[in-house]
């Protein structure tokens, strides 16, 4: 009585009322199938949870990851576009370093035959053979490196980069474990959510209702497909991105957007595309997969709860 006779604050009320209706998640059924699976069933929890286990599962470890600096040096040293003066290039310089261990150990050969030597001589040559092993050592993958390349732009026409690869081997060659990890945590955190997808419906009592509604069912089945999309995408991008960024930190990304080829291990990939190309690729199949299985749990809970309901 009192708001209706005051016209200015009944229309601040019917403003307010109406900005609410709109912005009121619960009135779309988007919003309302999303407010059932994620709050009503507790899914946000599960969420939440599958979300600290990945990270505590990172967090409980350091990256170590061995690099040879003489290695960096030399594709430092080389590092651009692949071409066949690159190729000759270190290949001369392969040469060189074994010549000159070839000639240091002919001298250390021939005072080995002597009955009187400097030892401080013998001593500095064998030093001389240490060091230049070590460098040709550190250059050989990254010759074999230039090699390769060179072959592959020689069979397919396309131009690659020599760069350094420690990041990209780390993050896509090497750490399967935590992929593998994270791949379970995926998989808890959709189970646990999914189930509650149908779930809702069922305990209170409103299957025959929906089942009723003939021209709601397809949006319905829709929304409810929609919801566990979004869910499974969400959790597949943040606990795979724990360990995109914990790599990241440890090593940097580099050269991104060179084409992934110029990773040695990446050289048999069909599709000519950039690295930051590729590892977003990557991360849309992960994504895709964490979707089909969502879907496939959300399909056998909505089954298994035809079936209970059935039979009991």
């Amino acid at each position: 009585m009192y708001i209706r006779n005051k016209g200015i604050f009944k229309g601040i009320s019917e403003k307010a009322g109406s900005i609410a209706e709109k912005f009121a998640f619960q009135r779309t059924l988007t919003g309302w199938e999303s407010y059932k699976l994620l709050v009503k069933q507790g899914g946000l929890i599960f969420l939440i949870v599958a979300f600290f286990l990945a990270l505590s599962s990172a967090m409980k470890y350091d990256y170590i990851y061995k690099i040879n600096f003489r290695e960096q040096t030399w594709y430092e040293k080389y590092e651009g576009v692949i071409t066949e003066e690159t190729l000759i290039n270190s290949q001369k310089k392969l040469k060189s370093l074994e010549d000159r261990i070839k000639s240091y150990q002919d001298k250390v050969d021939n005072m080995m035959l002597q009955e009187n030597y400097n030892q401080n001589t013998l001593s500095q040559y064998m030093q001389y053979i240490g060091e230049l092993t070590e460098e040709r050592e550190a250059l050989l993958p990254v010759a074999e490196n230039i090699r390769d390349g060179y072959e592959y732009t020689q069979r397919t026409g396309n131009k690659i980069n020599l760069i350094q690869p420690y990041s990209y081997d780390l993050l896509l060659n090497k750490d399967k474990q935590t992929q593998n990890r994270a791949s379970l945590y995926i998989l808890i955190g959709i189970i646990a959510v999914v189930s509650g997808v149908f779930a809702y419906d069922r305990q209170n009592n409103m299957d025959n209702t929906l089942k009723s509604s003939r021209r709601g069912r397809g949006l319905l089945a829709f929304i409810k497909i929609s919801v566990v999309c979004a869910v499974s995408i969400f959790v597949c991008i943040s606990i795979h991105l724990i360990q995109f960024v914990q790599i990241g930190n440890f090593l940097e990304y580099n050269n991104m957007d060179v084409p992934v080829q110029s990773l040695m291990f990446m050289r048999d990939f069909n599709p000519y595309i950039s690295i930051s190309e590729y590892l977003v690729l990557l991360f849309a199949v992960r994504v895709t997969a964490a979707c089909l299985i969502g879907l496939i749990c959300a399909i056998l809970m909505g089954l298994i709860a035809v079936i209970i309901g059935v039979l009991f």
